[in-house]
């Protein structure tokens, strides 16, 4: 985000992004018969969708699932978190997401 800092202050904008990451087992694709697209589907590819548009400005959501492979693997003392509580999810209802925070 420091770079999107940088390039507002330069541009004189006020540009925002938010990302979302979720983690699962996906299937994987070549699409197209003339133009050719690689492509994903699954639902670990929709939460990712989820967690962006429901993230607050300039911030990194991620699901429970991706926050649990963290937390298991120990790294979890490598990054941190903060916990939201009821995050409402297209398709999902009411669920427990973690926003990276940022050094």
């Amino acid at each position: 985000f420091e770079a999107l800092d940088r390039f507002n202050q330069e541009q004189h904008h006020q540009l925002s992004m938010r990302i979302g990451i979720s983690s699962g087992a996906v299937v994987a694709g070549v699409i197209g018969t003339s133009k050719f697209a690689y492509d994903l589907w699954g639902d670990p590819v929709n939460m990712a969708s989820r967690m962006e548009q429901t993230a607050l400005k300039n911030t990194i959501q991620i699901s429970e699932a991706t926050y649990q492979l963290i937390a298991v693997n120990g790294n979890e003392k490598q990054f941190e978190f903060s916990e939201r509580r009821q995050v409402p999810i297209k398709g999902k209802g009411k669920l427990k997401t973690y926003m990276l925070k940022l050094a």
